[in-house]
């Protein structure tokens, strides 16, 4: 990037993760993660990077400084709970998990979509977002 250093696309130089276990009864578990990220870098999907900044296919885009492109701040919370049973002398584990509980529509990186013009920077900048709420349900058996 025209000799100058760049932060790698996956760091988070800011990052707090919280994280709590809970068993009300010997039998019952439930969770919770929170974790919070601000300070990434290269906006754009990295694949604009990758391809269009080696040719003149990119000249106007911002492509020549990817670590003073940044990403807004994420923020996930996940909450689980997990029963443990016993079916016919078999351990049955039974979970169900809802990953980012509150909806937030993080910005994972942006793509860039033209505005149908011949100006290269005649672009816009469309997020991509993470998955917003999940449900999960899981089950595991163990043999005796």
């Amino acid at each position: 990037f025209g000799g100058t250093k760049q932060p790698t696309p996956w760091n988070e130089p800011h990052r707090v993760t919280l994280a709590g276990d809970w068993r009300p009864q010997s039998s019952t578990l439930m969770t919770v993660r929170a974790r919070m990220v601000q300070g990434r870098s290269w906006a754009l999907r990295q694949g604009y990077y990758d391809l269009l900044s080696v040719s003149d296919v990119g000249a106007g885009l911002p492509l020549q400084d990817p670590g003073a492109a940044g990403k807004p701040l994420l923020i996930t919370s996940d909450l689980g709970f997990t029963k443990e049973a016993t079916v016919w002398r078999t351990r049955a584990d039974v979970g169900v998990a809802v990953l980012n509980v509150f909806g937030r529509r993080n910005i994972l990186d942006y793509g860039l979509q033209s505005r149908n013009t011949t100006s290269a920077s005649a672009n816009d900048q469309v997020p991509r977002f993470l998955m917003g709420r999940q449900w999960s349900v899981n089950v595991r058996l163990s043999p005796p």
